[in-house]
């Protein structure tokens, strides 16, 4: 017995450490994807926020952080958010591509630091705009509302984007595209043909319609007369001498009307909207990103 019992130990003990390492590692990729280190979110706010996140992860296959703290290390909100995104090991693909939305309580400051495919989502058009959308909630010092309006904001650049034409290689983080607004439906050949034949039996039916209203009982076609037929039958005289029309009190105004304005959707079509400016991290990391006081 105890010699079986020697001769299984081993591989007993292979199969705990390989159950052992699995597990560790697994539990090493379950990073938090909100740090509350400033308190500033209850536990149901968290949860919606993971929620939001995971969504946003699952359409466009970046990743995504929220972090508040009260203090920054004298980083600056830039430099801190950049850095716990590299440090935290974020991201996802090749270039690693997400982004981080701080609340830095110390600054006052709201930041998104992007990152990889992010950078070029998140343009500096893009973030000014979902900073004022996340300065309603600031003003009201709902932070959970705040990250959300970021969050889902994203999200929905991300659909406007790829129904302009865009497309998003999540394990290479490059986007391509031709910049060109497509039709959410285009009309097929057949449809197209069934459109027309239906506009010609309608014109047929309206036409036979008017020629039925201008016939009489017997079928002959009723004589519309004009004005000069109706004096010509009651006898009257009439003639027609040369007339000019003369155009009195008229004057002509001039305005200069505006260039037609065009839905772009980047700077030279190279970009979903527009140009993003980076920025090299302390730890050599590329990123874009801006923050506003509130």
């Amino acid at each position: 017995m105890n010699k079986k019992i020697r001769a299984v130990l081993p591989a007993i003990l292979i199969a705990l450490c390989i159950v052992w390492g699995g597990a560790s590692e697994s539990f090493a990729k379950q990073k938090s994807h909100v740090t509350d280190e400033a308190e500033l979110l209850t536990e149901e706010e968290e949860k919606q926020i993971n929620q939001a996140i995971l969504a946003f992860s699952d359409l466009t296959g970046m990743d995504a952080v929220v972090v508040t703290v009260n203090d920054d290390q004298g980083l600056g909100a830039r430099e801190f958010a950049d850095r716990f995104y590299e440090t935290g090991d974020y991201g996802e693909g090749e270039k690693k591509s997400g982004f981080l939305y701080l609340l830095d309580m110390a600054e006052r400051e709201a930041y998104i630091s992007t990152t990889g495919g992010a950078v070029t989502l998140f343009s500096d058009r893009v973030i000014q705009e979902l900073l004022d959308e996340a300065y309603e909630s600031l003003s009201e010092e709902d932070f959970a509302g705040s990250a959300l309006a970021v969050i889902n904001g994203g999200a929905a650049r991300y659909r406007e984007a790829i129904q302009a034409g865009w497309v998003y290689e999540a394990d290479s983080g490059i986007w391509n595209g031709d910049g060109v607004i497509r039709p959410e439906k285009s009309v097929s050949p057949a449809e197209a043909l069934i459109s027309a034949l239906i506009a010609a039996l309608v014109s047929l039916w309206i036409g036979n319609g008017v020629k039925r209203r201008y016939r009489m009982q017997d079928g002959k076609t009723v004589a519309i007369l004009s004005s000069a037929g109706l004096l010509a039958a009651s006898g009257s005289a009439f003639a027609f001498s040369g007339a000019a029309d003369e155009l009195l009190h008229s004057h002509t105004v001039r305005r200069m009307l505006p260039p037609p304005v065009l839905k772009s959707f980047g700077s030279g079509g190279s970009t979903p909207f527009g140009p993003s400016s980076t920025h090299h991290s302390s730890g050599g990391g590329v990123h874009g990103g801006g923050g506003r006081k509130f």
